[in-house]
């Protein structure tokens, strides 16, 4: 019997964020001294690392990379069998990747967390008409998307306070007693931000704390 050498196990990749092409030299620099797996596409390159890190680690990295260069963060966890599964997600996405770091290069993402120190007190039932009806709707709607009715008041008023410098909000499902509103904003625009919620935080009903700026984790839809 002949025994062959066994062939090497494909390695896995984790992504951290994808980048332009063209940034990747800066993008080197924010990396700092982690080996990094370069993955390139069509104008495009996924940036990696072998082993995976831990989540806060991949989310420090990401904003750092963001504080260099245009940058769209993978979601966090995420893992390639090969390097071949990791070229088939950066040529199927080109185009989108493109999109969106054209959206992280003009853009931030800010968050808003709400928290009630106590039990969260349920909205009143007995609205009537149409303005019930709309209510009521806005509830199921908040409720569909992980919100808990306590929230919903203070979330709409973060979001009608900032509109004039927001350019999307996304509303983000926590834990009971917990919700986010994440925010993409211009950058540049950081201290009106900071003055708008500061304007308006201490007539909420709940614990409020406003953190940023960050990579367009929220507004990724492909990444």
């Amino acid at each position: 019997m002949i025994l062959e050498p066994k062939p090497p196990a494909a390695r896995a990749l984790a992504p951290v964020a994808v980048v332009r092409s063209g940034d990747l030299e800066r993008a080197g620099q924010a990396w700092g001294r982690r080996t990094m797996s370069v993955v390139p596409g069509p104008g495009v390159a996924l940036l990696a690392t072998d082993p995976p890190l831990a989540p806060q680690s991949a989310f420090d990295l990401a904003d750092r990379l963001a504080s260099h260069v245009p940058t769209v963060p993978v979601q966090a966890g995420a893992l390639f069998d090969d390097a071949d599964a990791a070229r088939r997600f950066v040529r199927a996405g080109a185009t989108r990747f493109d999109e969106l770091l054209e959206v992280a290069q003009h853009h931030e993402e800010w968050s808003i967390r709400l928290r009630y120190a106590g039990h969260p007190a349920e909205p009143s039932g007995d609205e009537t008409g149409d303005a019930g009806y709309l209510g009521r709707r806005r509830r199921e709607n908040a409720q569909r998307d992980g919100i808990p009715p306590w929230a919903l008041a203070d979330l709409e008023r973060c979001s009608a306070a900032l509109g004039p410098i927001v350019e999307q909000t996304r509303w983000l499902a926590g834990t009971e007693g917990d919700a986010s509103l994440a925010l993409l904003v211009a950058r540049g625009t950081d201290d009106r931000v900071e003055r708008t919620f500061r304007s308006f935080a201490s007539g909420l009903a709940s614990m409020s704390v406003l953190s940023g700026p960050y990579p367009i984790y929220s507004f990724c839809t492909l990444a």
